[in-house]
């Protein structure tokens, strides 16, 4: 019986660590036009964006989707 309360545990944790990945993945596809200056200010910051800048002689819209590229590489490779 604890073995059964330890598997069903075990399935929650595993189905809301799911939901989770899901959620972060379609954050990635958002329509960055489609954000508000806030929302695209704190992917930016969450995404560390501010490291492409220089890339993209400032330019912080690029930046981020630079920055979103990176992370779905990153992600994939998991």
């Amino acid at each position: 019986m604890l073995v059964q309360q330890h598997v069903e545990s075990l399935k929650d944790w595993v189905n809301q660590y799911a939901a989770n990945m899901g959620n972060g993945l379609r954050v990635l596809e958002t329509d960055l036009t489609d954000l508000s200056k806030t929302e695209r200010s704190t992917l930016y910051n969450a995404l560390g964006a501010d490291r492409f800048e220089e890339k993209y002689r400032g330019d912080k819209l690029a930046a981020l989707r630079w920055a979103i590229l990176e992370e779905k590489r990153r992600t994939a490779d998991c």
